[in-house]
């Protein structure tokens, strides 16, 4: 009786999809200006600025210049509001600077 399935085929997707998982865990964050983030989300600069003032999205400042997390915003366009566990999506310098300004 045959498998229904290669084993050989199998190991080598899950194995890929391994591996794609922990290049996108493990990449470093990039963070969008407030212009990026609206042309990103395809809303209003207003919006993104609404959104950090309504404390829905975390901003950082640069200078005189707000930026915003992509992997938060691609978050929020995804499900809407849900803020991430301290210790599951942040580092700890993300939350130092969060907890103590930056």
């Amino acid at each position: 009786m045959s498998p229904l399935f290669n084993e050989r085929a199998l190991r080598e997707l899950v194995r890929d999809e391994i591996r794609k998982a922990i290049a996108e865990a493990t990449a470093p964050d990039e963070y969008l200006t407030v212009g990026d983030a609206a042309n990103l989300a395809r809303v209003h600069e207003r919006t993104i600025r609404r959104l950090i003032e309504a404390g829905k999205l975390t901003d950082f400042r640069v200078g005189r210049v707000h930026r915003v997390s992509r992997k938060e915003l691609e978050q929020y366009m995804r499900h809407g509001w849900r803020r991430p566990q301290d210790s599951d999506e942040l580092s700890p310098e993300e939350m130092a600077e969060r907890a103590f300004g930056g």
